[in-house]
């Protein structure tokens, strides 16, 4: 998405028009964690000339949740707890 489409999405929100959310990204800075992203499939990008969209894999999300949840739920030590 570019800036203009981003600026626009915002404008026809604030007159309570529906509109597919988005976000602006500095990609240089979060290039590498993209890249980790995709390749788990948590995300997937189109390549349109030289503009990229990415998209978030909603199912896939949910999946590393339920997993990362499960992790917590049965790990014996709370995190922050000490016994003194």
């Amino acid at each position: 998405m570019n800036i203009h489409e981003f600026q626009g999405k915002s404008l026809l929100s604030q007159f309570d028009i529906p509109v597919q959310p988005g976000i602006v990204l500095d990609l240089q800075s979060n290039l590498t964690s993209l890249k980790t992203l995709a390749e788990r499939g948590i995300v997937t990008f189109e390549k349109v000339g030289r503009e990229k969209t990415y998209r978030l894999n909603r199912e896939e999300v949910a999946t590393q949740l339920r997993e990362l949840a499960n992790i917590i739920e049965n790990c014996d030590c709370k995190r922050g707890s000490h016994d003194d």
